[in-house]
């Protein structure tokens, strides 16, 4: 399953991620999360910031995760 947490939800939702030990969440998006604290910098990443050949190759934007539509 995909987890998406915005603001506060990001917190829930990372606290949710880390606790799921049966590895039912495949993925997990963070929409201006609070309450996160990375160890540095380089852990965070701005993807305005990248060239579109690597948002096009980052694990976030894989079919594996693309919802499926209804027949």
């Amino acid at each position: 399953m995909m987890v998406i947490g915005n603001s506060f939800g990001g917190w829930v939702a990372a606290e949710m991620a880390l606790r799921d030990i049966d590895r039912r969440i495949a993925s997990l998006v963070l929409l201006n999360a609070t309450g996160i604290r990375p160890d540095g910098a380089d852990q965070i990443v701005d993807i305005r910031q990248l060239p579109p050949s690597a948002v096009a190759s980052s694990p976030s934007t894989t079919r594996r995760y693309a919802p499926t539509r209804p027949r």
